[in-house]
């Protein structure tokens, strides 16, 4: 059951890594070769400021006197450098790694890569400051005509706020002589043309 626990573990994209009370690394899974590019050999045996930057080092200190008074750590987020010294943004989950008489000697590592995730995000935060910083209206609606977003200049040039907007149908704003145009906007839509 163990060496089968063990080989599901290797074949996932989740890095395994335990050290002990020294920060010393003692075991290195082929995840972790994959996300940071030192080899079992090379990573074994040294200290964790090979994947820790300096000036995260004191971060890393904190954490290991926490395992050492019992505590487990859940999905804490941090910096760490591959070898080719590129930064890498990952999750920790950490618990205190015991020996057979229950005495904590080292510590156990679950490592995930969320370099993309977090790239993603930034460039999702950049998209939306970009929209709300804008100084024309930019409002997104469903194919059923449902407004899903209303940005600080929709507010300014129609009055409404995005709360009292969105979930709404868009044509609250639409005077009634133009609602029929609506009709044939999301059909447009609808059939992937673009309407200027």
């Amino acid at each position: 059951n163990l060496i089968y626990s063990s080989a599901v573990l290797e074949s996932t994209d989740v890095a395994l890594i335990s050290e002990d009370l020294n920060n010393i690394i003692i075991s290195w899974s082929n995840a972790a070769e994959n996300i940071f590019g030192f080899t079992e050999e090379e990573a074994v045996g040294q200290g964790c400021s090979l994947i820790v930057p300096e000036e995260f080092l004191d971060e890393e200190n904190d954490i290991g006197a926490r395992i050492k008074k019992g505590e487990k750590i859940r999905n804490y987020q941090a910096i760490r450098k591959r070898k080719d010294g590129n930064r890498i943004f990952i999750t920790l989950t950490i618990f205190p790694l015991r020996n057979s008489d229950n005495v904590i000697i080292g510590a156990s590592k679950i490592i995930r890569d969320i370099t993309l995730q977090k790239a993603n995000e930034e460039r999702q935060a950049m998209f939306a400051a970009i929209i709300d910083s804008s100084d024309d209206a930019i409002i997104s609606k469903d194919l059923n005509g449902i407004i899903t977003s209303w940005n600080s200049s929709a507010e300014r040039i129609f009055g409404y706020k995005e709360q009292e907007m969105v979930g709404k149908s868009i044509t609250r704003i639409i005077p009634p002589l133009y609602l029929g145009d609506e009709d044939i906007i999301l059909s447009k839509i609808r059939k992937g043309e673009k309407i200027d």
